[in-house]
């Protein structure tokens, strides 16, 4: 008799009140867990998305420097600048009359391609779905899309659409 009213005399946690406390620590931490995975996920994303950003403006910037280094006017009889619409080709006159040169954009699949006279074609920009070229009098408005899943298993889409305004500033002399 004395053992029972000395055990019941004694303070601390009972079986059932640890049990219920390790399951509740056990639900914190799978909650916490999850959030920490969806953080650092979307931080995965958001450098993702900005590398992809910085590459596809470098890439608008180069072709928009192009069109104002190209010139204007009509060379053998072909004015420049000149877009295909059928071959999806932008070609720009960068030589002279005695020296023609030119540099070509088209886009070949999904891939677009940049060649200058006497060079091989080199790939520019990947998963690109739309090329398209406008033209208003000497003034050239390209416009790009790209389109492209993500690395991760997510398999999470990325679209950037861009408008390149520009115009060549000097006239084939």
């Amino acid at each position: 008799m004395k053992l029972r009213k000395k055990l019941r005399c004694q303070k601390g946690f009972t079986l059932v009140e640890l049990l219920v406390t390790i399951a509740i620590l056990s639900i914190v931490t799978v909650l916490l867990a999850g959030i920490f995975r969806e953080g650092t996920l979307s931080s995965r994303h958001a450098i993702e998305d900005s590398g992809l950003n910085v590459t596809f403006r470098m890439k608008a910037d180069g072709i928009r420097d192009d069109i104002r280094s190209s010139k204007t006017g009509t060379v053998s009889g072909t004015t420049y600048p000149v877009f295909n619409n059928t071959t999806k080709t932008l070609t720009l006159f960068t030589g002279t009359t005695g020296a023609p040169a030119t540099v070509e954009y088209y886009l070949s699949g999904n891939i677009l391609y940049r060649k200058a006279s006497g060079g091989t074609a080199t790939e520019y920009l990947t998963d690109v779905t739309v090329f398209d070229v406008a033209m208003s009098g000497s003034a050239v408005d390209v416009t790009l899309q790209v389109n492209r899943i993500s690395s991760d298993y997510s398999r999470r889409a990325y679209e950037k659409s861009i408008t390149i305004k520009a115009k060549p500033r000097v006239h084939i002399s």
